[in-house]
């Protein structure tokens, strides 16, 4: 570490915090400061009191991410987990585009036992926005230049309303298609389920498309596949100076068919899906077959050819 950052990082510390603090705490703290800084990433800190009567709680972010949104999802997580009966807080805007936040608390009884390292953890994420979750559910699923490309590229794409019902994980397999069509592809799509799914039986389509599709262009060729729609619904991505993609998502379910039993099929109903919308299968009700036959579309189209001999 650079000398000034270590000063920065120090000078950011509250003196309430540091007379009675040890030294490593100290550098703990001051660690963890650096670490936020030169990672451009959310950092937490959280000491306790021998008597775990008293604390403080240090989060480092960019500066942009910082809000009372935040501030307060923090505080409410505190009260929750450790009993906090005072609490205070204090943010440092420093230098190098990075916002501290201090937050000093207190306790008539002494806090739960709690492990430590999960009370970080349990608060870093609730420090951490959504995109902080993307860019981390990338690095994981990727080399790190591509993650970080595609961070870059689609970090601020997604509206709050996609955030909101979508998990950073999802979103990286979503980034993976979108980045197809940034690409020239056609059409993609994909089949997955998510925590709705699981309770309720059914199956979600997303369709990813450069131009927004109509109801009446999809609906007729899923009926034909008898995939019975529940709802339906389409999110925005927007890259780059305006260009807008379109993720329309369809929830679903099969008579007489589990929802495990559809994902097992997921490869044939996708590359038939891909077939009819391109006009190389046709759109008709023999494609009902392929899912409980469990057929591909060209042993469907096989059987067409016979119908029409």
């Amino acid at each position: 570490y650079n000398y000034k950052g270590l000063v920065n990082a120090f000078n950011a510390l509250p003196l309430e915090y540091l007379f009675p603090a040890s030294l490593e705490d100290i550098r703990a703290a001051v660690h963890r400061t650096l670490a936020a800084e030169r990672a451009v990433r959310v950092e937490v800190h959280l000491s306790l009191d021998e008597r775990r009567r008293r604390g403080f709680l240090f989060v480092v972010m960019p500066r942009e991410r910082y809000g009372e949104e935040v501030r307060e999802r923090l505080e409410r997580r505190l009260r929750a987990l450790l009993g906090v009966n005072y609490l205070d807080h204090r943010a440092y805007l420093g230098n190098y585009g990075m916002a501290v936040l201090h937050f000093y608390f207190t306790s008539r009884e002494a806090f739960p036992s709690l492990d430590q390292r999960e009370l970080e953890e349990t608060l870093l994420g609730a420090a951490r926005g959504w995109r902080d979750r993307l860019r981390e559910a990338l690095l994981r699923s990727l080399p790190q230049e591509e993650a970080l490309l595609r961070y870059r590229r689609w970090g601020q794409a997604f509206s709050p309303r996609y955030q909101v019902s979508t998990d950073p994980r999802r979103a990286v397999e979503d980034i993976a298609h979108l980045e197809e069509l940034r690409a020239d592809a056609p059409l993609r799509y994909d089949l997955y389920r998510d925590e709705e799914d699981l309770q309720t039986g059914t199956v979600k389509l997303r369709i990813y498309e450069p131009e927004n599709l109509t109801m009446t262009d999809v609906l007729p060729v899923l009926d034909n596949f008898g995939l019975v729609v529940i709802n339906a619904f389409t999110n925005r991505a927007r890259w780059g100076e305006g260009r807008v993609y379109f993720l329309d998502t369809f929830r679903f379910r099969v008579d007489g068919m589990e929802g495990e039993e559809i994902l097992e099929q997921r490869e044939a109903l996708l590359e038939a899906l891909a077939q009819v919308f391109s006009g190389r299968v046709a759109n008709d009700r023999l494609n009902r077959l392929l899912l409980p036959g469990r057929l591909d579309a060209r042993q469907v189209d096989l059987l067409r050819s016979y119908q029409a001999y």
